[in-house]
């Protein structure tokens, strides 16, 4: 549970959060209950936009009300099957604190999973590299499985001077499993 309090103009919203994989309830102070879709994002999407419309002149009670259909940014912690012995989340962590995030809360569900990545583009490759391998190294071991596709490219004239396997024999250096799918398998 975390506690948020938020002021605004004339108002003030305290709220306890409770975030699970299913959805983020909120205790108001009033001790009415509002949910909406799940993963630590999306809470702070919820959050934000509370503070602005908060700002704006909403009052707290209009907020409440339309927070149950706020679904979360599309591609954040998207579950696509949950059924009991397997669960698929899509989410559009590109970057390494966004992966590092998605990790520890994937942690917080389950001991075992299958991570595929999909690097995003040459360059923000080519420069996150680094950190994609630390993040990577970090997190991804025990019954963890990690796999790379190519990395997407959508066209532009970038240096297609890295690849997924070179994350891939980064990672692999340090003892951790990693595969590389649509690619020469790695030696």
């Amino acid at each position: 549970m975390r506690s948020v309090f938020l002021s605004g103009r004339n108002q003030h919203i305290r709220q306890r959060i409770f975030p699970s994989l299913r959805s983020v309830r909120f205790l108001r102070s009033t001790g009415s209950r509002t949910s909406f879709s799940a993963g630590e994002y999306n809470l702070y999407n919820a959050l934000a936009c509370i503070s602005f419309l908060s700002e704006h002149g909403v009052s707290a009670k209009d907020i409440a009300a339309v927070l149950p259909e706020f679904s979360g940014i599309e591609r954040r912690f998207d579950i696509h099957r949950k059924d009991g012995r397997y669960l698929v989340i899509d989410d559009y962590a590109h970057n390494p604190h966004k992966i590092y995030n998605l990790m520890e809360a994937m942690k917080k569900i389950s001991g075992s999973v299958c991570y595929i990545f999909q690097p995003h583009g040459y360059g923000p490759t080519r420069l996150m590299k680094e950190g994609y391998i630390k993040t990577l190294q970090r997190d991804c071991g025990g019954r963890t499985i990690l796999c790379f596709l190519p990395i997407y490219y959508a066209g532009g004239t970038a240096a297609k001077d890295i690849s997924s396997r070179d994350l891939a024999e980064g990672i692999a250096a340090s003892g951790r499993a990693v595969e590389v799918i649509g690619t020469v398998p790695m030696s």
